[in-house]
């Protein structure tokens, strides 16, 4: 499961880092008041990133900065979270978040008045969002004790879900129309075939400022959708010539990055599991060779006792010339 939240994380933070393709996800996330006195033309990307070291692994954050219309000393913060599975605990998450991009920012700004946020979950996963509106829907005692929620926390955060293909296909902006169109096909469709197609005429015309997506876009949906070769060379026949080349090109890196991956994988199995049934074996074997040394530590005691041969072999189970050998080793 963490490998496909990496390949979706990686895709969504490859594409949406584009402050153009944000721009116009932007439209279509925020309200009307919001986009009327934010400047989304000035949108520009914070790099710094505001997760602590041992949850960057875990996390995915992108934070956008940019002028609200016709002030020049006061911005705002756009804060994108992207999941691609259900977590009621995002509302906490945005938080410490929220709070680490303050405490950056009077640190090392030395500012003296925090900066609005507006907190966006980008979530495009097969089950349904459990909506969370507040800390307080994830407090205990709150309903028993309404009083308590005055001492909460309050905020809320806009939740965005690719649901509908037509409102894809409506969409202006070429790279955001392939991105979310290609969360939608990694998702939805059992038969994702008239989906390919679209995306990849998509990708045949974007324009040059775009042209990262093409190749971020064909990894994603390769490591996603079950297709075909042959289906697939059908498709890349439609396309330009030289996208024709750059797609069989990247198809056979992926394929050979794919049998090496696999080939890798099954080397390490096979270690994991040579190193298991070894361990196996020799518990197995410790276990029968202190057993055997157990009986024949008896078989001793009872020589030195002064029982016979034949009624030790009964005791122990060991054999009688085994009996015979202890015994000379005793004289």
């Amino acid at each position: 499961m963490s490998e496909i939240r990496n390949i979706d994380d990686k895709y969504f933070k490859e594409v949406i880092e584009n402050p153009k393709i944000a721009a116009s996800l932007m439209e279509i996330i925020l309200p009307e008041e919001i986009r009327e006195i934010i400047d989304l033309e000035s949108l520009k990307l914070e790099k710094d990133s505001f997760i602590s070291g041992e949850l960057k692994e875990a996390y995915s954050d992108l934070l956008f900065q940019t002028g609200l219309k016709g002030e020049e000393e006061i911005y705002i913060y756009l804060l994108i979270e992207h999941k691609s599975y259900p977590d009621r605990y995002t509302i906490l998450q945005l938080l410490k978040y929220m709070v680490n991009i303050w405490e950056r920012d009077l640190r090392k700004e030395n500012k003296k008045e925090l900066t609005p946020i507006i907190p966006i979950v980008f979530y495009h996963g097969e089950r349904k969002w459990e909506i969370i509106k507040s800390i307080a829907d994830i407090t205990k005692g709150i309903k028993e004790y309404p009083k308590l929620k005055e001492y909460l926390p309050v905020f809320r955060y806009i939740l965005y879900e690719p649901e509908d293909l037509k409102e894809i296909e409506g969409i202006e902006n070429p790279g955001l129309k392939t991105f979310l169109l290609s969360l939608f096909l990694a998702r939805e469709l059992k038969n994702p075939e008239s989906l390919i197609k679209m995306v990849l005429r998509y990708l045949d015309s974007l324009p040059e400022d775009y042209e990262y997506l093409f190749k971020a876009t064909i990894i994603f949906v390769f490591h996603k959708v079950d297709i075909e070769p042959e289906r697939l060379i059908e498709y890349i026949r439609e396309l330009k010539p030289e996208r024709r080349e750059d797609l069989m090109t990247l198809a056979e890196r992926l394929r050979r990055e794919g049998l090496e991956e696999g080939i890798r994988r099954g080397m390490e199995e096979g270690i994991r599991r040579g190193i298991k049934e070894g361990i196996e074996e020799g518990i197995k074997k410790g276990k029968k060779e202190g057993k055997e040394e157990g009986r024949e530590e008896t078989a001793l005691k009872a020589l030195q006792k002064g029982l016979d041969i034949e009624t030790i072999a009964e005791i122990t189970g060991l054999s009688i010339e085994r009996i015979e050998e202890l015994k000379k080793r005793l004289n």
